[in-house]
């Protein structure tokens, strides 16, 4: 059964993690003989299903880079300072979603560090995770005493032009 169905196709998955994607699940028989596979998919609990392992077909983010840079910055918007900015994301095939870094930034130097992460779904807009708030407070504290002067001296400059 295993040499009928591509292998770039299908992979096996543990039924929690499908269970709390949200859609359908089929068992099948022969599932044992084929290898895992790096992608992702969706599915529901059915009863048509069994207990453990399901094999679930490769699908495409319906989310651009664009768009969960967007959902990130939204998010570190309405929680964080103007210094915290996402940067440039990072899609995760196995997990389904996007990892995007956050990262502490000035004007007139731009990203000084990483501060975070915040996992957006390949699906949807919706902030799946992220690094906690005060840790990435507590990072960001940290790179503004390693680059203090560097960034005094920028705006000094600046207003100096």
């Amino acid at each position: 059964m295993a040499g009928i169905i591509p292998e770039s196709v299908f992979f096996l998955l543990e039924q929690d993690r499908i269970n709390s994607l949200g859609f359908e699940t089929c068992f099948f028989p022969d599932i044992a003989s084929l290898p895992r596979m790096q992608t992702f998919a969706f599915t529901i609990n059915t009863p048509r299903c069994y207990d453990r392992v399901v094999m679930v077909a490769n699908l495409k983010p319906k989310i651009t880079a664009l768009e969960a840079l967007a959902a990130a910055n939204l998010f570190l918007s309405d929680h964080l300072p103007d210094r915290y900015c996402a940067d440039d994301p990072k899609f995760d095939r196995t997990a389904g979603l996007w990892r995007v870094p956050v990262v502490m930034a000035y004007p007139f130097i731009g990203p000084i560090g990483r501060v975070g992460e915040i996992t957006v779904s390949a699906f949807s807009e919706e902030v799946s995770s992220h690094t906690p708030f005060e840790e990435m407070r507590s990072r960001g504290r940290e790179l503004y005493k390693q680059h203090r002067e560097a960034i005094e001296a920028a705006f000094l400059q600046a207003g100096n032009s």
